[in-house]
């Protein structure tokens, strides 16, 4: 068996299967030929047929041997074909075989194929409908395939699927053929090409992605290894020898190229051959490729200009081609650029990224230890018993339902080979995720050493409002691979071929009793995970984003992850450092999201993106600011920019630094750099004069300070929680949740109290009560009409957490009388709309219940007011603090007596919307429209603003700030 630098060529599953379930190929009753070779294509076609149509999705098997192909084959959607054996089962197409010699007149690739990938089944419905953008789970593992002389015409694949589709550890010995495969899909694994005219050729991506191919080699193709166009060529340890060129482009189109760690070897023409030159859509970028004898490395075909190589062996540390932007640059720069130096005659070896599987014989089936996979019976305690037992656990495919957190021991595998037939799934109302709290995870890796997940869905329902689908906290070269978080989009089950997502007004989903945007992210990376993740497709609309990574400098690389249709956030980051993103794709749905942010990054450094895809669909019709939304980011590459969509609102930019407002506004880029932040005073530093600190938000209000200076503002409507450093001068995303926050305090120890609107999901029952049942707050009505019609269906919650880790720290805190508490300092309401028109009587009515934060000495007041309020403002007993009466527009001053109750109100002054601060010479500052400032109830000034201000707080090491939050920008007043 031939070796290679990267591909293996063994078979990697040895034993058959234990899946009731998968079906296995059988040669009983078929006649063979003088060599003992039986023609399979009937019945496999028939079997793979079958699996279709009980079950809607599955997979077939197929033993080690040699069988003969005929005539063309079809795979339906979401059917995979893995080979098992000692050795890899083998597809032959016997020498001369009638049809394979000259392709039919119009047929797109130009050939005849021995398997095509569809989107149906042509041999039930008489017409053959070509794998497309809705072609996800269709598979070919483990096995091998031979063209032999006289049938040059055929092509061992045609592979025009996306997510989840994919093809990995064969061997295409093509002969005289035309090619192994025609068009490709989302990504392939582990594939070796021997000869043919090419390995692969290839159109765009159904889909529009690109295209990912790791771990692979191509060896003497007559014309190329790969012939392509439009089709976002992301090349990961592959190898192309002995032929005359590595990748031609189609005369006429664009392609973009992002390979890193490849080898090219005795290429007699130019290794890559591109088109289109000058079209900014052109983008080549190879870093990090060893060659030898490849003396033209690259030719711009239209120009005739070439990249030179050299005879002998040389390192490629950098090829780029296209146009070049720096943020803060003014256009872009055209540029070809290569860094190359001799090397030695043995090329180097590369750092693998792709973890083998564990040995097959060491795999123990989860049915050993009782679990049963139908959907129903609770298999927690099952899978947990065999988790904790074993090194490889084997999923076969199932429905297997989780009442609690599954946890990976370290060194722990879980192995499944179809996502959308084997999946780990949560009843709506699951106990364990009700109610608001903190995330919790179905599945939770270890943390800090190896773990392997393969081929698994994880669903996480609708009403589960602490659901995470995985949180992955296992280290450096843990692998995560074909993983499907499942909801909303590709739902296919054993009774519905194409589950609905929306109701017939495509408005909200098709059961107006699962609510979007109501669970915590499906993929978590926290806590120093890391390790490779690949064929990732999380696209469900519960989940406030499909992937949040946080809090982790360990390294990490993706690899085809599609993130797609999230309301809020596609992907968020914050404190990444050291990943590459490759092949990474986004994509926006009219309904769900047209007012997503695909990336969301905050104090993230050294990070790669390439084949940087970002999608919006033809039906979005606004505008959006950017692709990218960064917060004190800084060394981040991005590569092979493709900003694009069908139709006229393409997102504005493609990077947008939310502190300094720069824009890089181009939607194609070969490359775009974001230098490092160099740190720029934006307070002002002259008493009286104001200045905006940043704009681009959304609705800023509530306002908070810490004991360090840090300051808090939240976004109500978007569900944001910023903090703003006073030492950097900048402003950070601290979280984003799917609840919304109302008004900010901290206790004394720097925690983050959080009064917040939450919204029950329906049946949700916590402690064995059902949420929207409970009066809250005993018949009050906070004083009109705003309260009474807020709990129809909400419920005020406040929460406390600790702003370094906000979301694993968060808990609500209990309702319990002020007198047991004894704070030091009690939280009001700072505004209260009172439509009865009752505010200065309602202070007769004291408060007798408080939310007592962990530092036993802060509380929060229990009152209907914090339902609306946008801020809250300290009680000291003995102290005068001043309110706003949003209603009748105007501040009230009261006194707080020891027991914290509020007397003698009177009105300071009649001005007033959400908030007043005082400053420490009796200042009153105002907003209502404009900024007043006022003494002793005399207006003295108005200062007119770009936005209308919302809250203010007096902060800084001498109070000599006044904050201000206006709508869509944070201000800063200096006082003295």
């Amino acid at each position: 068996m031939e070796e290679y630098r990267f591909a293996r060529c063994g078979s990697i599953y040895p034993q058959q299967f234990d899946d009731p379930r998968a079906v296995v190929l059988q040669v009983d009753g078929l006649t063979p030929d003088e060599n003992g070779i039986c023609d399979v294509t009937d019945r496999l076609q028939s079997l793979l047929d079958s699996v279709k149509q009980h079950d809607r999705r599955g997979i077939v098997l197929i033993p080690e041997g040699v069988y003969c192909i005929s005539r063309t084959v079809y795979l339906p959607r979401a059917v995979r074909m893995i080979g098992f054996g000692k050795s890899r089962p083998r597809f032959v197409l016997k020498k001369n075989t009638p049809g394979f010699q000259k392709a039919p007149e119009g047929e797109k690739g130009e050939a005849v194929y021995l398997f095509w990938f569809t989107g149906n089944m042509p041999a039930v419905e008489g017409t053959i409908q070509d794998a497309n953008p809705g072609t996800f789970y269709s598979a070919v593992s483990n096995i091998d395939f031979k063209i032999e002389e006289g049938n040059p015409a055929a092509v061992v694949l045609r592979a025009h699927f996306a997510q989840h589709g994919f093809v990995s550890h064969c061997v295409f010995d093509i002969g005289e053929g035309k090619a192994g495969i025609f068009d490709v899909g989302n990504e392939m694994e582990n594939l070796v090409f021997l000869g043919g005219e090419y390995g692969i050729y290839t159109t765009k991506c159904s889909p529009g992605w690109p295209f990912v191919l790791v771990e692979s080699a191509f060896k003497g193709q007559r014309t190329a290894g790969v012939l392509s166009r439009e089709c976002g060529l992301t090349f990961s340890h592959v190898e192309f020898s002995h032929m005359p060129a590595a990748c031609v482009v189609e005369d006429g189109y664009w392609e973009k190229l992002f390979w890193k760690d490849c080898v090219l070897e005795q290429i007699s023409e130019p290794a890559l051959q591109i088109s289109r030159e000058d079209n900014s859509c052109t983008q080549i970028n190879l870093r990090n490729v060893w060659c030898r004898d490849v003396p033209r490395l690259m030719r711009q075909k239209d120009s005739g200009r070439e990249a030179r190589g050299a005879k002998g062996a040389y390192w490629v540390s950098s090829l780029l081609h296209g146009d070049v932007f720096t943020l803060g640059e003014k256009e872009p720069q055209r540029e070809t650029v290569l860094e190359a130096e001799p090397a030695g005659e043995i090329a180097p070896v590369f750092d693998r990224e792709i973890s083998d599987l564990p040995p097959q014989e060491t795999w123990r089936n989860v049915r050993e230890f009782g679990a049963v996979g139908n959907g129903e019976v609770d298999d927690t305690e099952a899978l947990q018993r065999a988790l904790d037992q074993c090194a490889a656990v084997y999923l076969p495919q199932g429905t297997y339902r989780v009442t609690d957190t599954l946890h990976l021991r370290e060194g722990g595998a879980l192995i499944g080979l179809n996502p959308i037939t084997t999946q780990l799934v949560l009843w709506e109302n699951t106990s364990a995720w009700a109610g608001m709290g903190a995330p919790k995870a179905v599945l939770e890796s270890c943390r800090g050493g190896y773990n392997l997940l393969s081929g698994v869905g994880i669903d996480t329902a609708a009403r589960n409002p602490r659901a995470v689908g995985c949180k992955w906290m296992a280290g450096k070269g843990s692998y995560c691979n074909d993983i499907k978080f499942v909801g909303g989009h590709g739902q296919i089950t054993e009774q519905q071929e194409n589950v609905p997502t929306y109701n017939p007004s495509r408005t909200a989903d098709y059961d107006p009793d699962r609510p979007w945007d109501s669970q915590y992210w499906s993929l978590w990376i926290t806590e120093n995970g890391g390790g490779t993740f690949k064929d990732i497709w999380s696209a469900s609309p519960y989940a406030e984003a499909g992937i949040f990574l946080s809090e982790t400098s360990t390294p990490g690389v993706m690899y085809q992850v599609s993130v797609e249709h999230h309301v809020r956030h596609e992907i968020l980051m914050r404190n990444v450092e050291n990943w590459k993103f490759l092949g990474i794709q986004t994509e926006e749905e009219v309904a769900e999201s047209s007012w997503c942010q695909p990336y969301e990054l905050t104090n993230c450094r050294k990070l790669l993106f390439a084949n940087f895809y970002a999608f919006r669909v033809i039906w979005v019709d606004n505008p959006y600011p950017s692709v990218v939304r960064a917060w004190n980011c800084q060394e981040l590459e991005f590569l092979n920019c493709h900003n694009f969509t069908q139709m006229k609102y393409t997102m504005e930019n493609l990077y947008q630094d939310g502190n300094t407002g720069e824009k890089a506004g181009f939607w194609q880029l070969a490359k775009l750099s974001i230098p490092a932040v160099v740190p720029d005073g934006r307070l002002p530093t002259e008493k009286g004069l104001l200045r905006k600190l940043t704009g681009g938000l959304d609705c800023v209000d509530a306002l908070c300070e810490d004991g360090k200076g840090n300051l808090y503002l939240c976004d109500s409507r978007l569900k944001r929680i910023y903090r703003w450093d006073p030492e950097s001068q900048r402003l950070t995303l601290l979280t984003s949740l799917h609840f919304r926050p109302l008004s900010l305090a901290c206790d004394t120890q720097g925690r983050l109290l959080v009064v917040t609107e939450y919204k029950p999901v329906k049946g949700s029952v916590v402690n064995g009560r059902e949420e929207l049942s409970t009066d809250e707050f005993e018949g009050r009505d906070g004083g009109g009409c705003y309260y009474p019609f807020f709990s129809m269906d909400r419920r005020v919650r406040v929460a406390v957490m600790d702003p370094d880790y906000p979301e694993d720290s968060l808990a609500v805190l209990p309702v319990v009388p002020i007198e047991e508490v004894n704070p030091q300092v009690l939280w009001y309401p700072a505004n209260q709309w009172r439509d009865s028109g009752d505010m200065m009587s309602s202070f007769s009515q004291r408060d007798t219940h408080c939310y007592p934060a962990p530092d036993g000495k802060t509380a929060v007041v229990h009152n209907p007011a914090l339902a609306r309020a946008v801020g809250l403002t300290p009680i000291l007993p003995g102290k005068e603090i001043f309110l706003v009466d949003e209603y009748s527009k105007c501040v009230v001053e009261v006194h707080a007596e020891e027991n914290f109750t509020l007397t003698n109100p009177r009105i300071s002054i009649q001005r007033g919307e959400y908030s007043c601060a005082v400053a420490e010479d009796g200042t009153l500052y105002v907003p209502d429209c404009l900024l007043y400032e006022c003494r002793k109830g005399k207006k003295q000034r108005a200062i007119l603003m770009e936005d209308r201000p919302s809250a203010v707080l007096i902060a800084g090491r001498e109070k000599e700030y006044l904050y201000i939050t206006a709508r869509c920008g944070f201000y800063a007043l200096r006082l003295k």
